[in-house]
């Protein structure tokens, strides 16, 4: 077999919710919180980005029809279903204070992994390792840790509720959990 060809840098990806990988109840903000940062990043590297609401509906779709599908199987048809030539799947765990992220770019037609990230750190450094996750999905140069805020759980806690606010249907639930994170950072 020859080497396969790498996505062009202009290539449309789409970005799945993170799985909760030991089902911490605790941790289950992250799930949107990532990608939705994820979909940032990607967006400030200049890569095409498919908005999170389409990528929504696609799902949705796909669980109406209700056929049992692989994580990286239901993620390749999704993504055709939105336009985007890959996907980003993948997920996150929790062993003490350490959180390990992991990501797979996953082309939408073949549903070969075009490439692979997992970085392991405490988790008041959430957004470091997110950034991590795609400087490795993205082949760039290594990126340098984000500097230690000196109110690193104030500043995840503002996170969680950010990424809380993007999980709930309740306009009175989002506006407050908005608030709270306003109120913390």
């Amino acid at each position: 077999r020859g080497a396969r060809a790498e996505l062009p840098a202009n290539a449309t990806l789409a970005v799945m919710p993170f799985a909760n990988l030991n089902q911490d109840e605790s941790l289950q903000w992250l799930k949107r919180g990532i990608a939705e940062t994820m979909i940032a990043d990607l967006r400030d590297a200049k890569r095409p980005v498919v908005e999170r609401d389409q990528l929504d509906r696609a799902l949705a779709e796909l669980t109406l029809q209700g056929e049992k599908l692989s994580e990286e199987s239901r993620a390749a048809r999704a993504g055709r279903l939105v336009g985007a030539v890959a996907v980003v799947v993948g997920g996150y765990q929790r062993a003490g204070n350490q959180l390990r992220i992991t990501a797979r770019l996953v082309n939408v037609e073949t549903g070969v992994v075009e490439q692979t990230a997992k970085v392991t750190g405490v988790l008041e450094r959430v957004f470091s390792l997110q950034d991590q996750v795609v400087a490795q999905l993205l082949k760039l140069p290594g990126v340098k840790a984000r500097p230690k805020p000196r109110e690193a759980k104030k500043t995840l806690a503002a996170y969680e509720a950010y990424a809380r606010s993007l999980q709930t249907s309740s306009d009175d639930e989002k506006l407050e959990e908005l608030r709270r994170a306003l109120d913390l950072d």
